[in-house]
């Protein structure tokens, strides 16, 4: 009767703590997905948060409407744009944030998350993201300028920086 009493309470603990759990939204998984690429020596884990040329190129292939006859012209042109222009200007806000979070003594290793905002409002795909986080006993935020949702998950498509 003991044992049976025990098992119960198990049972009911799980069951509870099963109800406890929250789901984590896109937007913290991407806010806690940055913050461990700036806790990463290797630029990979960043570039992961990027979204790739193909994925470009097929959100633009899925609204070919829009580029009607010049559509093989239009990629060629963001394809440049990407590689010259995009990727390196994002390249060098990451660069800039861990610069400027170690002359202020941040180690992105011992970072807490605490939330993440993201303008709702915006009339265009892209949303103003502002991840708030704990480091030395002080609050501060890092801003992502732009974010789009690509197959599911928030990719950073402008600069960041530490506001």
């Amino acid at each position: 009767m003991k044992t049976l009493k025990i098992s119960i309470a198990v049972i009911a603990l799980a069951l509870a703590s099963v109800g406890l759990s929250r789901l984590v939204s896109t937007s913290e998984q991407f806010a806690i997905g940055l913050i461990s690429a700036l806790s990463n020596s290797s630029i990979d884990h960043f570039e992961a948060l990027l979204p790739t040329l193909d994925e470009f190129q097929s959100a633009m292939d899925q609204n070919r409407e829009i580029y009607g006859g010049n559509l093989d012209a239009a990629k060629q042109d963001f394809s440049d744009v990407y590689n010259h222009t995009f990727m390196p200007s994002v390249l060098d806000s990451y660069n800039a944030v861990r610069q400027q979070a170690a002359s202020q003594g941040i180690s992105w290793s011992k970072v807490s998350f605490l939330r993440v905002t993201m303008d709702e409002e915006a009339s265009s795909p892209n949303r103003s993201i502002t991840i708030y986080f704990s480091a030395n006993g002080q609050v501060r935020r890092l801003f992502v300028e732009k974010a789009v949702m690509l197959n599911g998950q928030w990719k950073i498509a402008d600069k960041i920086s530490m506001i």
